[in-house]
């Protein structure tokens, strides 16, 4: 009996670890910073070092994953061009030299 109890306890240790790998592995942000280049998009530099999956609609590009990190559970990749959110879809969205290009995945 005590030896059931032990490994009822040690099992139960280890799925309590487990599960706050994986639930401080998905509170954990995704951050790319990319430098700005006159006449680029934010999509044309993205598009340079990183492995993008993504959707082209009436309105522009739509990310649906940079480097294998998907868009899911109501959290998504979103660009700003120095602080401020990006308005418009990334491949219309011009940047100049010195801008500071920053996707996040939240």
């Amino acid at each position: 009996m005590r030896t059931w109890s032990l490994t009822v306890l040690l099992l139960t240790i280890l799925a309590s670890i487990a599960c706050s790998g994986d639930t401080q592995e998905k509170s954990e942000v995704g951050v790319i910073i990319l430098k700005g280049e006159d006449g680029r998009t934010v999509f044309e530099l993205l598009m340079e070092n990183h492995k993008v999956d993504y959707m082209v609609s009436d309105m522009g590009i739509f990310i649906k994953s940079i480097d294998g990190i998907e868009n899911k559970g109501g959290r998504f990749w979103m660009y700003s061009i120095n602080d401020e959110p990006g308005k418009i879809a990334c491949n219309k969205a011009q940047v100049s030299d010195g801008d500071v290009i920053k996707w996040e995945f939240k």
